[in-house]
């Protein structure tokens, strides 16, 4: 077992137990939250590439920088797929409501 799997594990188990408490925060805050986090992933990633393409490479880097940009990228889906369903949801059924009444 690697530490990838270790630490692939924990998260899992953190980011599960905490789905319920995020479900809380009202949806346009989830939104905002979530697209700060993905922006933070998208940081991690690129600060991380760039370290590495330079020659800063170590094991540890690389255990930070998959980590932080893992993490992010996690909590930002969580933040954001619950809200995208509930739009997606509604707009399908508004999109089978125009369509039954038009016939």
């Amino acid at each position: 077992m690697s530490i990838y799997d270790l630490l692939t594990a924990l998260a899992v188990i953190v980011l599960t137990d905490g789905i319920v408490p995020l479900r809380t925060i009202p949806r346009h805050k989830r939104v905002w939250i979530g697209l700060a986090l993905l922006a933070g992933a998208y940081c991690s990633a690129s600060v991380g590439l760039a370290l590495i393409r330079t020659g800063f490479d170590s094991q540890l880097l690389r255990y930070v920088w998959a980590g932080s940009f893992g993490t992010l990228a996690i909590l930002s889906v969580i933040l954001l797929v619950p809200p995208f369903q509930d739009w997606l949801r509604a707009r399908l059924q508004r999109g089978q409501w125009q369509g039954s009444s038009d016939r």
